[in-house]
């Protein structure tokens, strides 16, 4: 039997513990931050927001689950699997694009903060503190690597 006949049980087994790992992450992970949303509530006596977080990302979850077959925009949600290169290169530059947006936001609620001398001021300014030094990094990181 050559190498290659013998890899390919190991292989197929290792890419279906890894699709089976990457079909209940994201699910998980929404019901992980709804209990998270139920403990606040609870810690904070709104029974209220604790039940509407905790069903709000389990609705999300079950979304994610129910319809990730039937559309790649919710697979691609859903999976953080990246099949092949179309779709990593869908999940970058949706990262960029999502980075781009924050950073513009957070700058804009920074000087707003500032203008209006908010108690806000020292949360945005350190976000955006933040987000400059990882861009700054990250740049230095990538650029060395190649």
């Amino acid at each position: 039997m050559s190498k290659t006949a013998r890899r390919a049980p190991s292989s197929a087994a290792a890419r279906l513990s890894r699709a089976c790992s990457h079909r209940w992450s994201v699910p998980g992970l929404c019901l992980l931050a709804g209990l998270v949303f139920l403990g606040i509530g609870l810690a904070q006596h709104d029974l209220g927001l604790g039940i509407a977080g905790l069903i709000v990302m389990l609705v999300y979850g079950l979304v994610l689950m129910a319809f990730r077959t039937r559309s790649e925009t919710i697979g691609l949600l859903g999976s953080g699997d990246h099949v092949d290169e179309r779709r990593a290169s869908i999940q970058v530059k949706a990262s960029a694009m999502t980075g781009q947006v924050l950073s513009a936001v957070l700058a804009g609620g920074a000087l707003a903060a500032i203008a209006l001398d908010s108690d806000y001021t020292t949360i945005l300014c350190g976000l955006c503190l933040l987000g400059g030094a990882t861009y700054v990094v990250s740049t230095a990181v990538y650029a060395r690597r190649g």
